[in-house]
């Protein structure tokens, strides 16, 4: 016997991955494709947006945690009605890394990579190894988790808290013990913690643990369940007496009358993959030779897919009449990623199945960097008005476009007056940073009046950068034109320094005056 012993056998030594409880098993061809898919897709969606410039959300995550933890945990809680969890995570990057765009944004990647993983193991528990494969590169190309990677908010941290709470609800229903009981609760709590919209995940647990029951799958009692609820509401109650006073400052900011509702069209997030499963459940027989599902817990995954959306919707149809943004439904991209890799894995034949997911992430690739966000470049903006101010410190007017802009009372004080212009936290300009109101209604429009005659007996040359892109109203609001008429009298001019996505530059001036080239 060769002194290597039995490990010298090829068989042994080829590479070896870990499954989902913990085993090493053998890569084949197909596995090795699958991955590099991942890697590289993860580079081309994640990695290569990490040094574009911050959109408006971005930098109020700059805005909250510039100046330090105490104004930070205030910030998190006043104008965001969130708990601070992720903003001392990035402010952390932050003083370790300094004030960069991919230093901002290095949290979100990390979280999202960890996610990654726990959904390749979910899928390896669930299904077999090819589907955890299949599956953590559906959530990887998702467009939700790439724009959560790709993002300085707290969504992806989130997002990582909601898996790991779902790996941990699995394992303390199958392998009952103090530490995965502790370990589930603490996920589960700090699920709400991070991220106060994903409480709804709370729901999915229920359902997966009535499966459990029912199917006599776990030796939990209703009992233990029941204490374990109580528990995660206690660790909860700091949380709960905190939020309502904010979060009713904040709707009160945020709210915009005669804003419809507008989420009905956003229940395709949970329609699609029940649709995916009724039709694999129902056809699998007669395409039996070329289809065969493996066995998966469905209600788990139609639920995890379908029911944070309707749970959304519905509350902010019936509770707050808020728009919707597609971000709030993150929390069902896991399911839906393991919908569409149980689907694919029940196809055959193996090619196929490698040409189904070379598709997914052809199409994710394709698609990048059409997100709305991705169009705010208000780096390229606000350094186009510097060099406009040709070194000069010259009044700057933002309209960032921030919805809290048309419920405050104008003028505004000192913070509030930072908060609305945000993005020059990040992107300094020489002169003064102006806000403007959201809209021409109400207190803005008298606001906006005074503003403009202050400029007129300056006299002196001001920059309006304005992002057109606004929500709850389809129309762009036209600063321009009213301050070109307010101010043409008085012998004032505007020229566009340039667009910038959604954001335009333009330079007043008096006739024949001297600002810029």
């Amino acid at each position: 016997m060769s002194r290597l012993g039995p490990e010298a056998d090829p068989k042994v030594l080829a590479p070896r991955i870990l499954d989902g409880d913990g085993r090493f098993v053998h890569v084949t061809s197909r596995t090795v494709y699958l991955v590099a898919l991942i890697v590289v897709s993860s580079v081309l969606l994640w990695v290569l947006p990490l040094w574009s410039s911050l959109w408006l959300d971005e930098t109020i995550t700059y805005w909250v945690i510039k100046d330090g933890p105490p104004d930070l945990f205030r910030r998190s809680l006043l104008y965001n009605a969130q708990s601070p969890v992720y903003f001392v995570i990035a402010w952390v990057a932050l003083t370790v890394g300094g004030a960069k765009e991919w230093v901002l944004r290095l949290p979100s990647i990390l979280a999202t990579a960890a996610s990654t993983a726990l959904i390749y193991r979910l899928g390896v528990r669930l299904g077999d190894r090819e589907m955890g494969i299949i599956a953590a590169l559906c959530f990887a190309t998702y467009w939700l988790v790439i724009d959560a990677a790709s993002t300085a908010r707290g969504y992806a941290v989130g997002l990582t808290v909601v898996i790991a709470a779902v790996v941990a609800v699995d394992h303390w229903l199958h392998r009952p013990r103090l530490k995965t009981w502790a370990a589930y609760v603490v996920l589960s709590v700090l699920t709400v913690y991070v991220q106060p919209l994903f409480a709804v995940m709370f729901l999915v647990h229920v359902v997966y643990a009535a499966e459990c029951l029912r199917d006599g799958t776990t030796p939990v009692e209703w009992r233990t369940m029941a204490i374990t609820a109580v528990a995660i509401g206690l660790l909860l109650v700091p949380l709960a007496l905190a939020l309502p006073p904010v979060w009713q400052r904040r709707m009160a900011m945020s709210l915009v009358s005669g804003a419809g509702f507008r989420g009905w069209w956003d229940a395709r997030f949970a329609l699609v993959p029940l649709i995916i499963i009724i039709g694999s459940v129902l056809f699998k027989r007669s395409v039996a030779a070329y289809y065969k599902p493996l066995p998966a817990p469905l209600l788990l995954f139609g639920c995890w897919s379908a029911m944070p959306v309707l749970l959304i919707v519905g509350v902010a149809r019936w509770v707050t009449p808020t728009v919707l943004v597609s971000r709030y439904f993150l929390c069902a991209a896991p399911g839906i990623a393991l919908v569409m890799a149980w689907a694919i894995r029940g196809v055959r034949r193996p090619r196929l199945r490698l040409l189904l997911v070379t598709v997914v992430a052809a199409l994710s690739v394709l698609g990048m960097g059409v997100g709305v966000e991705q169009m705010e470049d208000w780096r390229g903006a606000l350094r186009a008005a510097t060099s406009a101010m040709d070194g000069k410190s010259v009044p700057v007017l933002v309209g960032a476009g921030f919805v809290e802009a048309a419920r405050l009372r104008w003028p505004l004080d000192p913070e509030e007056a930072s908060y609305l212009v945000s993005p020059v936290a990040f992107y300094r300009v020489p002169g003064p940073a102006i806000p403007l109101p959201y809209d021409l209604d109400g207190g803005g429009a008298a606001y906006l009046q005074q503003l403009a005659a202050m400029l007129a007996d300056e006299g002196e040359p001001f920059v309006l950068v304005v992002n057109t892109r606004r929500f709850f109203i389809e129309r762009s609001v036209p600063f321009q034109e009213w301050l070109e008429h307010a101010l043409s009298p008085r012998g004032f001019s505007s020229r566009s320094v340039g667009g910038f996505g959604t954001i335009s530059v333009i330079v007043f001036e008096r006739r024949g005056g001297a600002l810029g080239p």
